[in-house]
C-alpha cells in the first residue's frame, strides 16, 4: 500500500513528493517545471530495504496519475545509462529513450 503525497504547488522548482508504504516513510522524488505542461523528474529515492519490491513502479504510476489531474502532459528525466535498475524502472513505466549523451571527464 503506497501513499504518494503531492506538494502544495507542483509548479515549484524542486517540488518534493514524499511517499509512504504502510504509513512508514519510504522515499521521495522531486519535480521541476520545464514548461506549462511538462515537468522534469529527478531525485527518485527509495529506501534500500524497500527496493526491488515494486514500490518504484507504484511510485511512478501514481505520480503520472497525479500529474494528469493537474494538466501535466509530459514528464521528462535524465538517468545514467549505467544505472540499469533505474533505466529498467523507467522503461517499465512507459518512458522512452529520446537522446543519449556521452560525458568525458578530464
Amino acid at each position: 500500500n503506497l501513499l504518494l503525497v503531492p506538494p502544495a504547488d507542483i509548479l515549484t522548482a524542486n517540488a518534493s513528493w514524499p511517499f509512504y508504504v504502510e504509513d512508514e516513510p519510504a522515499g521521495s522524488c522531486a519535480t521541476s517545471p520545464v514548461s506549462p505542461d511538462t515537468l522534469c523528474l529527478h531525485h527518485v529515492e527509495i529506501l534500500p530495504r524497500l527496493q526491488n519490491k515494486g514500490h518504484g513502479t507504484m511510485l511512478i504510476r501514481q505520480l503520472l496519475a497525479h500529474l494528469q489531474k493537474f494538466g501535466i502532459r509530459r514528464l521528462i528525466l535524465h538517468v545514467s545509462g549505467n544505472n540499469a535498475p533505474a533505466v529498467a524502472l523507467y522503461k517499465k513505466t512507459g518512458f522512452h529513450i529520446t537522446e543519449t549523451l556521452s560525458y568525458y571527464l578530464y
